[in-house]
């Protein structure tokens, strides 16, 4: 069996993205998240806290950086109609 202290399981790398395990799992199908996971066994999946960490700094950088909040358009914002939530 491989060393794991220096691993993470699906279901805390689920706690600790706020995502379910099956979107891990549908991620894994997919070629998509973390590389390098492997199963420990039919149940159990592994990945490599380096690649974890490697593929949240991606992931951070791809996202948009917003520098400040959005204004109002000239005229203000739209209002709903009465009733409308």
């Amino acid at each position: 069996m491989p060393d794991l202290t220096n691993h993470i399981t699906a279901h805390r790398l689920a706690l600790r993205l706020g995502v379910k395990t099956e979107t891990l799992a549908a991620w894994r199908r997919r070629g998509r998240g973390p590389r390098k996971w492997f199963y420990l066994s039919p149940t159990l999946v592994a990945y490599p806290l380096e690649e974890v960490e490697r593929w949240e700094e991606e992931r951070q950088k791809a996202r948009p950086k917003f520098n400040r909040p959005p204004t109002a358009p000239s005229g203000g914002w739209p209002r709903r109609a009465e009733g409308s939530r």
